[in-house]
C-alpha cells in the first residue's frame, strides 16, 4: 500500500463508486516500484461490486485521466492489467472526451453510475 497514492485518491474530487474504486487501486499501489496490478475480481471483492461494474468504472476513470491501463501478457494469454496512477498531477490524456471533466453530473456515464457522482 502506498501512502502517497492513498492520500492522492482521498483528495480527488470524485465521489461514489468512482472514488471507491480509485481508493482500491491506491490500496494496491506499490510506492517503491510504482506497480499497481490488481485483478478486476480482486477490486470487485474489495468494494462489493460486480466485476462488470468495476470494468465500467475503470473505463470512466481512464476517460477522466486518473488511470492508464497497461496491458500485460503471459505468453499468449492476457495477464491482469497494470494501472498507472496519475499521482504527480499528470492527467493522462484519453482519446475520448471525458464526461467527468466537462460535467460532473453527466448523463453520458454508464446508467449504473448516473446517481451518486
Amino acid at each position: 500500500m502506498s501512502i502517497a497514492a492513498s492520500k492522492w485518491a482521498w483528495q480527488s474530487d470524485l465521489s461514489g463508486p468512482l472514488k471507491l474504486i480509485l481508493l482500491a487501486l491506491a490500496h494496491c499501489h506499490n510506492g517503491k516500484t510504482g506497480q499497481c496490478n490488481p485483478r478486476v475480481e480482486t477490486i470487485a471483492g474489495m468494494v462489493g461490486r460486480s466485476e462488470r461494474s468495476v470494468q465500467y468504472v475503470l473505463k470512466d476513470l481512464q476517460a477522466a485521466g486518473y488511470i492508464r491501463p497497461i496491458k500485460r501478457r503471459r505468453g499468449r494469454r492476457q495477464a491482469s492489467n497494470q494501472f498507472a496512477l496519475a499521482l504527480d498531477g499528470v492527467v493522462f490524456q484519453s482519446e475520448k472526451t471525458s464526461p467527468l471533466k466537462n460535467d460532473r453530473q453527466s448523463k453520458k456515464l454508464h446508467p449504473v453510475y448516473r446517481t451518486g457522482i
